[in-house]
């Protein structure tokens, strides 16, 4: 079933109000007719199941005919700071993850990132917004401004649980550290195409933050934190 969400002063008297592209998507791309269904939610965990009653260039009204608490957002929120890569690895990143679970995605400047500019936000928004649109998320996870190692590494160290997925490291698995954890918040900092360096994994671990080894082999910056959180998210989960 089609899938939309809108902000809460959407929703009036029993009826939910339209507007933008959704009006667009619902009218000419699904060709919806009045009495079709389909689901909206509110960004905020509740999903509503509307019947379209009416519609116009500029606005498609919808009727209430169930509202429900959404059940599909994971017992912890996960904060992925990823190290800026090259291209556009970080839309697949952003989309990956937001298929996964994870509700805030925030890029990160580190020591080895090869700067190509500000990331475009609005861009990265709608991305992730088309992503829970498709995985059925109860909420559009956040994508945020870059922010410097030292800004992540302290945000970091304030979640229950804070991972540093490190190349180098050989002993502390991150199965281990997960085994038997139930933590609300957990926040995991994935480096860039190089890596991290050996100062910012001192740094981390200064902080606070848990060194882990991710297996025996190297995984690309664009592949390690789809990974680590939908591994974290199976632990927990489970």
């Amino acid at each position: 079933m089609a899938r939309f969400f809108v902000s809460r002063d959407a929703i009036c008297d029993g009826r939910i109000y339209m507007q933008g592209e959704d009006v667009t998507h619902i009218t000419k791309v699904l060709r919806m007719r009045e009495g079709d269904t389909f689901t909206v939610c509110d960004g905020a965990c509740t999903d509503y199941l509307c019947r379209l009653s009416a519609s116009d260039k500029k606005t498609v009204t919808a009727e209430i005919v169930e509202q429900k608490e959404s059940t599909v957002e994971p017992p912890c929120q996960i904060t992925l700071y990823q190290g800026l890569p090259k291209g556009a690895k970080l839309d697949y990143i952003v989309q990956k993850c937001v298929e996964i679970g994870v509700s805030r995605i925030i890029p990160m400047v580190t020591a080895r990132v090869v700067k190509e500019g500000t990331p475009k936000g609005e861009r990265l928004s709608k991305i992730a917004l088309e992503a829970a649109k498709q995985s059925g998320r109860g909420i559009v996870p956040e994508v945020g401004a870059p922010v410097s190692f030292s800004d992540a590494v302290r945000e970091a160290a304030e979640a229950e649980l804070s991972l540093f997925p490190y190349e180098c490291e050989r002993e502390q698995s991150l199965k281990a550290v997960l085994r038997d954890k139930k933590p609300k918040t957990v926040a995991v900092l994935i480096g860039p195409e190089g890596g991290f360096t050996e100062e910012e994994k001192s740094m981390a671990a200064k902080a606070g933050l848990k060194v882990v080894t991710l297996g025996r082999r190297i995984l690309r910056t664009e592949t390690a934190g789809p990974v680590t959180c939908g591994n974290i998210l199976y632990e927990i989960e489970g």
